[in-house]
């Protein structure tokens, strides 16, 4: 489901999605979402993936991408997950199977 703007000269605002694997993460990114909200010139949406290993919330993620949002050159896409759990191979694994354009 692309995201489609009905006025051709305005362009659309800039998405920021947040992967997270706790809820922790997404009430903190909702309120800084909150936080935004009038001042900024983006969209930010932060998404529960539920996954614990890092090759399997990237996976998750570029699921949830192609699902549900377009290809805008703007957009940009994170993973964020608790470091005391993750292996440092599975990270470089995810490292190396993200698409360059996340950050």
């Amino acid at each position: 489901m692309a995201r489609v703007r009905t006025s051709k000269n305005i362009p659309l605002k800039p998405l920021v999605v947040i992967f997270s694997d706790g809820r922790t993460e997404l009430n903190y990114f909702s309120c800084k979402k909150s936080d935004l909200k009038g001042k900024r010139n983006v969209r930010i949406e932060p998404v529960f993936a539920n996954e614990k290993k890092a090759t399997e919330m990237v996976k998750y993620a570029k699921d949830y991408i192609r699902n549900n949002y377009g290809n805008e050159p703007n957009d940009r896409y994170f993973c964020v997950m608790d470091m005391d759990r993750a292996a440092d191979a599975d990270i470089k694994t995810a490292l190396k199977q993200k698409p360059k354009k996340w950050i």
